[in-house]
């Protein structure tokens, strides 16, 4: 369990009389109520606070962070019956679940901890006067949202830079899975970006060839996947999933359909709609409601077909979307013209739709063929064909790259895309990896 923290609160704050302007202390946290804002939300604020060493308290550092800033994220308990939010709960159950898996590694550079990086971490959580505080890793640039947003065509041109943070995605979330969760509410809002200390290499990944040790001149980031209040644990047993988890814009057309037997693929069908709008600054499928959001995918990659999507007919909203009145005259289900349209065949003609996709917005040439073909797998319509994040990291998108921790194996690991460097030079082709 986490260590509760390390002091009692120096100066309590009544409820309603909260200072406007003047920093306020909460156990052992120092912020400002009006100048340290980074987010609010439904449940509440999170606050850039600082770690304060006080009389009695022998606490100076928080283990990772520079000049002991944390982000102070305070949720309203308003209702005694309501308690804790239930986001909170599952977010805090996650991170402390991750927190205690990686205190139990031996050594820095385990296999086990490959991905933990990619991963903000929980150092601190308490409950004072109906509020409740988590201390949350301080990343200093922000949400990949608002860091696309101050870019001059809001979206990556240096196709390095976008190589990494993909790597950095599909690291996190391959160590999620791992640890068997899932985070279910993937999007930019819920990545941010972290800062590497300076004279430090930029990442455990580089150009083969390039100095390993050698820092970069220009700042570089680390992309960390946070917010984890929609998460679930995929080893304990709960009721179905609701269906309308996952954002909209990034939400796979299974869960659109009315899916609650989901698990991991539903991250990495975020996963492909994040990586494409990092390369293009504009989100891939922009619906207002579950139907156009369908229409979006199915206009965007091709239409659905017995077989690249064999189980649409199972979900509950299947004939609604796709038989009533209103649907029908929106989409029609795609034919396979008598077997002689194979999966492979729908595979390519999602490909050169976004190769198309990405030739419009002037970066087809930072994501190549192999990332076209990337994301291509991740946004497979069938959740069985998706690629997953152990695949995805051997895939040739990444040949240029040698990592220095190889990925731990488990016994019943689906297998993994053999890739050299000498394969990069070969395009990425053919339908979707077979899963056992």
């Amino acid at each position: 369990m986490l260590q509760p923290s390390c002091i009692a609160a120096t100066s309590e704050i009544p409820r309603g009389l909260m200072p406007k302007t003047s920093k306020v202390r909460v156990m052992c946290y120092e912020f400002d109520l009006e100048r340290d804002v980074l987010g609010k939300g439904a449940y509440g604020e999170v606050y850039k606070a600082t770690l304060v060493s006080l009389p009695g308290n022998n606490v100076n550092r928080i283990g990772g962070t520079q000049g002991n800033l944390v982000a102070l994220k305070r949720t309203l308990c308003s209702h005694k019956e309501e308690g804790i939010p239930a986001s909170t709960i599952r977010e805090i159950m996650v991170l402390n679940e991750i927190a205690k898996s990686t205190r139990d590694v031996v050594g820095t550079g385990s296999p086990e901890l490959f991905g933990s990086e990619n991963v903000v971490k929980l150092y601190d959580v308490f409950f004072e006067k109906n509020v409740f505080y988590m201390a949350l890793e301080f990343c200093e640039a922000g949400d990949l949202s608002c860091y696309l947003k101050t870019l001059p065509l809001h979206h990556l041109t240096d196709d390095r830079q976008y190589r990494q943070w993909v790597w950095d995605l599909l690291s996190g979330l391959y160590f999620l899975h791992r640890k068997e969760f899932s985070h279910r509410d993937l999007k930019p809002q819920n990545l941010v970006l972290k800062a590497v200390p300076s004279g430090t290499p930029f990442s455990k990944v580089n150009l083969v060839g390039e100095t390993k040790s050698e820092p970069r001149a220009t700042t570089q980031y680390v992309l960390k996947i946070t917010d984890f209040g929609l998460s679930r644990i995929e080893g304990i047993p709960v009721k179905k999933y609701q269906h309308e988890s996952v954002t909209l814009w990034y939400r796979s057309p299974d869960v659109l359909l009315g899916n609650t037997n989901y698990n991991y693929s539903v991250d990495l069908w975020s996963a492909g709609c994040i990586i494409a709008e990092l390369a293009s600054g504009n989100v891939l499928f922009r619906g207002r409601n579950n139907l156009e959001q369908l229409k979006c995918i199915f206009t965007r990659l091709g239409q659905p077909t017995e077989s690249n999507f064999p189980s649409m007919e199972q979900y509950a909203l299947y004939e609604k979307f796709f038989n009533g009145v209103d649907g029908i005259h929106l989409f029609q289900k795609g034919k396979d013209d008598g077997g002689t349209r194979v999966y492979s065949d729908s595979f390519e003609n999602a490909k050169q739709r976004l190769h198309c996709y990405f030739t419009r917005y002037g970066s087809i040439g930072m994501v190549g063929n192999n990332g076209v073909d990337l994301v291509a797998r991740l946004l497979a319509y069938e959740p069985s064909k998706r690629i997953t994040a152990e695949e995805a990291l051997q895939h040739p998108f990444f040949c240029l790259f040698s990592r220095a921790v190889s990925l731990p194996r488990r016994q019943n690991d689906s297998p993994m895309m053999a890739t050299t460097a000498a394969d990069g030079a070969k395009e990425a082709t053919g339908p979707p990896l077979k899963k056992k």
